[in-house]
């Protein structure tokens, strides 16, 4: 297979083999492309897309705490140990 890439991906690529992160430019498209087929391959089931869609609704309400908050109630959790 031959491909007519930009030419800013092929400095990409070259950079990258150059690099001596990939031994070869066929390498680099290999895993690339592996990992764009491990992606589709981790869709998530309908409960764990349920549970994302009930937390984004809360926080949608406000049904929320900012992070300090969280923390803050951690190191009270923590120090009454």
């Amino acid at each position: 297979m031959q491909l007519n890439l930009k030419p800013e991906t092929q400095k990409f690529i070259e950079e990258q083999v150059t690099a001596g992160r990939f031994r070869t430019s066929e390498e680099l498209v290999d895993e690339a492309v592996g990992r764009m087929m491990a992606d589709e391959e981790a869709d998530l089931d309908d409960e764990t897309i349920a549970a994302i869609k009930e937390a984004e609704a809360q926080f949608e309400r406000g049904e929320c705490i900012d992070f300090d908050e969280v923390v803050a109630r951690m190191r009270k959790k923590i120090s009454a140990r």
